[in-house]
Formats: structure tokens, sequence, C-alpha cells
């Protein structure tokens, strides 16, 4: 059998689009998180393309449990960093929140047949004291702290509220829900097959308390039997950091595909224009775009909108 040259041609040339249709759809849906560096010392931005680099391996986009009319909002995650001075070396390493979300109150129901409200992070902030990197440098945790507040600006435990992932109980004692991703993985990860909740971190005030796993937990805190120590605890502890599944499950629980814990449920974000609110589930509920209180840019010398941003994020203490 014969070909005509320009045949041959032709369905190659087809061929080798397709194929790069396909390979540019992958990388879109494999890199939903923009970080923009240039509030950052030069010298670190290295740590931070490497936490940004960790987050989007395993976040590969939302989930198709999601509503329809609220994927068409989603796109790419855009957090910006800044390297200020807070307070000093030794006390705050970093803050970091959502200041964008797209929100649905009452209306998806997620893997487990529970029904939950959605809010998902659409653009976060980040800031760093510019006193501790020189010593996080020195010591190798640089990244480590990086990841751990760019898990923030995400929505790890700073829209655990929103998502109704949380629950208080007998005693008045916030925990993470006893059903979700995460709550699976914690009973493999920790042998506790039992469990109800995932202990949280129930000390440190505001900013630390009911936003981390607790680090008096064995399984999180494994200092004095591994020498680890899991990222999302809400102080650095002398350890080998990690990153548990508990904490991937958590991202799944917040409506995003994370690899290897949800993976059926992905989609791509749907970019195409705005499409008006609906209910949806029976619930006569709304879709919003919710931008936080804070949502410029702070210079660094800025100190009272540095004290604003510390008190509003998230943060993360030496201990």
């Amino acid at each position: 059998m014969h070909f005509h040259p320009s045949l041959v041609g032709a369905k190659a040339l087809l061929v080798a689009l397709v194929l790069s249709l396909c390979a540019t759809s992958t990388a879109k849906s494999e890199d939903i998180i923009n970080v923009d560096t240039s509030g950052v010392a030069p010298q670190y931005r290295f740590a931070f393309d490497q936490a940004e680099a960790f987050w989007d391996k395993h976040i590969i986009g939302y989930s198709r449990l999601l509503p329809r009319f609220v994927r068409r909002q989603l796109g790419d995650i855009n957090i910006v960093a800044t390297t200020p001075f807070i307070d000093g070396a030794g006390g705050i390493l970093g803050s970091a929140a959502p200041t964008r979300t797209v929100d649905f109150a009452g209306g998806a129901v997620d893997k487990f047949g529970t029904r939950r409200s959605i809010s998902i992070s659409q653009a976060g902030i980040m800031n760093f004291d510019i006193a501790d990197l020189p010593g996080l440098q020195t010591s190798g945790d640089l990244v480590d702290v990086v990841m751990h507040e760019m898990a923030h600006a995400l929505g790890f435990g700073s829209l655990w509220e929103q998502n109704d992932v949380t629950w208080a109980d007998a005693d008045d004692v916030t925990q993470y829900r006893y059903d979700g991703h995460a709550m699976e993985k914690y009973r493999q990860e920790s042998g506790v097959t039992s469990a109800t909740f995932i202990p949280l971190e129930q000390d440190g005030g505001g900013g630390t308390a009911l936003s981390h796993w607790d680090d008096d937990d064995p399984f999180f805190n494994q200092t004095t039997t591994t020498g680890r120590a899991e990222l999302m605890l809400g102080a650095l502890l002398p350890a080998q950091q990690f990153v548990s599944g508990s904490t991937f499950g958590s991202f799944a629980d917040l409506w995003f595909v994370v690899d290897g814990i949800n993976n059926g449920e992905q989609d791509n974000p749907i970019r195409s224009g705005r499409r008006p609110p609906k209910t949806w589930g029976g619930y006569p509920d709304w879709l919003s775009i919710r931008a936080a209180s804070i949502s410029a840019v702070p210079e660094p010398g800025s100190l009272a909108m540095i004290a604003v941003i510390a008190g509003f994020g998230l943060i993360r203490r030496r201990r």
C-alpha cells in the first residue's frame, strides 16, 4: 500500500497537533497555582518556586462533585508573596490567607453524602518575616515554611469552617469532621481505625488554634519517636517535616482533586462567561465571589498593613 507524500505529511501534522493540544490541556490541569514573588527578596525566591511546584504536583484540578455553575467560576489561584519585617527573628515566621474565594452556601453533596457549603480560594497572600529568612535558609527549613503558608493561602485551615469540615464535640472542642477524605487517611496513617475525628490544635491563639493539626497527637508529632513532624502543625518543630495523607485529604475535602486521593473527581477549570446564580440540590442558595478584607498588596514598609495581615492570616510560629 502506498500513501501520497502530502497526505502522509498532513496526517503527521494532524497527529502532532492533537498531541500538542492534549499536552497543553494536561499541563493546564496540573498547574492551577501561580505565585507572584516580585515582592520577595531575590535570594529566597527559589523556595517559593519549589513550594509552588510541590502543591501544583499534587493539586491537579477541581472536583466534579461541584455544581457545574460553580466550576465555571474557577480558574488559576493567584498568590502574592512578600517578605516584610514583622516582629524580628524568632517570633512569627509567616502568615497567609485567601483574599478571594468562590462561595456557594449550603449546596454541594460530597463523596460521603454530606451536604456542605462551598468556599474555594482563588487568590491569596503570604507574608514572611525578612528577619527570619536567613536562619530558615541556613537550617534548611525555608521551603517547608513557605509550603506551610502556601497551604493556608489555598484554604487549609483558613476555609475549613466555611466548607463545614470542622465540628464542635460535646465538650465544645472543635475538631476535623468524622467523615471525608482526610478522616479516611488519618485512620489509615495513625493506626487508630476507630477514630471519629482528627485532632486539631486548640492552643496558640488566633491564627494558630483550630487551623492546624494538633501537635500533641503522636502521629502528627513524631519528634520523640521517628524524628519527624507533620508540615501543618502550628509551630515549627526541630524535626524532619513530612506531608501526611491527612493533609492531602483535607485539600480533597476542600473541593480540589488531589493526585492519589480523589483523581476520579478531576475536572479542568471551565473559563467561559459567567452564568447567573442557580439553586442546586433543592437549596435556594446563591453563588458569590467574595473578596476578603485584604485585597491590596502591602508595601513592605507599611507596618500598619503588616499588622492587619498578621492578625488576619494564619500564622506559624517557631517553637
